[in-house]
């Protein structure tokens, strides 16, 4: 399953949460997608990035953290 995570930079500024989630996503068996230019937030994770209008294709689930 693929799963996108959105991060708000101004309510998730260290991107502690969102990357939590991802971390928690992948162990259940995700397809975890970030923005390439937030992929370094997340590099200890095994993640796919992409550009932003890419991410979303084929998602089964996009995850927004702090935003709406």
């Amino acid at each position: 399953m693929k799963v996108v995570i959105y991060a708000s930079m101004m309510k998730d500024t260290d991107f502690s949460v969102s990357h939590d989630v991802a971390a928690q996503l992948g162990e259940w068996g995700a397809e975890v997608w970030v923005d390439e230019q937030h992929a370094e937030h997340y590099r200890d994770l095994p993640v796919f990035t992409a550009p932003p209008a890419d991410c979303c294709k084929d998602a089964q689930f996009v995850v927004s953290v702090g935003g709406d």
